[in-house]
């Protein structure tokens, strides 16, 4: 596995390996004329450091499991993109760390609750729902020299329902506003045949409180009630892509 997962890395970018190592200071010379002679004078100056983009594209298949007790267990899709970058440069047969910064992920409209009605389904997930990284904490995913892959997210959910009252029949779903949780997610994978571009990676069971807003109201706002607190167990699976970018000092694509 240690084989496979250096192979997959050199062939994904294989003109990484041979970036120059990070300094923080460079020696810069220039030959000056002082009274008419010509000497060099060296300073040294601040280097700004590499660091190499890196997108992960989630793909067909991933999905969130849902277990709120009581045999109801719901599952969403999920679909996306997250972005950061691998900072200095990357090390054939090493660890490699990156730090993930920006992106989003889809949720699928999923039905949830429904009771006796023809029309039985009074809260679904509207499509403005998104996951998104926690900026305020570190977020990163480690591709280890053994082939295997560990990921620390801290993310927030901001759900979005189309919902109506319980067993008001003749009523149609209506969106309410958003409401937030927060969640920690360990992910853990191995690198495959597929390489880098076609990994699974899986979180165990954890908890989960999901909050969600049953008060009518617009999407792009908070919830205008009071929300409810649902705690569940929840288990995900990514099926994902990474690509890495050339190494660069310049700011990086915000995501």
């Amino acid at each position: 596995m240690r084989r496979l997962a250096a192979v997959a890395l050199a062939l994904l970018v294989p003109a990484v390996a041979a970036a120059p190592a990070d300094a923080k200071t460079k020696r810069v010379c220039k030959v000056v004329k002082v009274h008419g002679h010509k000497k060099k004078r060296c300073h040294r100056v601040k280097v700004k450091p590499t660091r190499v983009p890196v997108t992960t594209t989630v793909l067909d298949g991933s999905t969130a499991t849902l277990d709120f007790g009581g045999g109801l267990v719901r599952t969403v899709a999920l679909s996306g993109k997250l972005t950061g970058y691998v900072p200095g440069r990357i090390r054939l047969g090493s660890d490699t760390k990156a730090l993930l910064t920006g992106g989003s992920l889809s949720v699928a409209p999923t039905d949830f609750f429904s009771d006796g009605c023809a029309s039985p389904v009074w809260a679904r997930s509207d499509p403005a729902t998104r996951i998104t990284l926690d900026k305020s904490k570190t977020n990163s995913a480690t591709l280890h020299a053994n082939g295997s892959i560990t990921a620390d997210a801290n993310v927030v959910i901001r759900a979005v329902l189309d919902t109506r009252a319980q067993n008001a029949c003749d009523q149609p779903l209506a969106p309410t506003g958003y409401t937030d949780s927060t969640a920690f997610v360990n992910l853990h994978g191995q690198v495959g045949q597929g390489g880098l571009t076609s990994l699974e990676l899986t979180a165990d069971p954890y908890p989960l409180t999901l909050n969600a807003c049953m008060t009518p109201g617009t999407p792009a706002y908070p919830c205008a009630g009071t929300p409810t607190a649902y705690p569940t167990t929840a288990t995900v699976v990514l099926k994902i892509a990474l690509a890495l970018g050339k190494p660069t000092t310049g700011p990086l694509p915000s995501g």
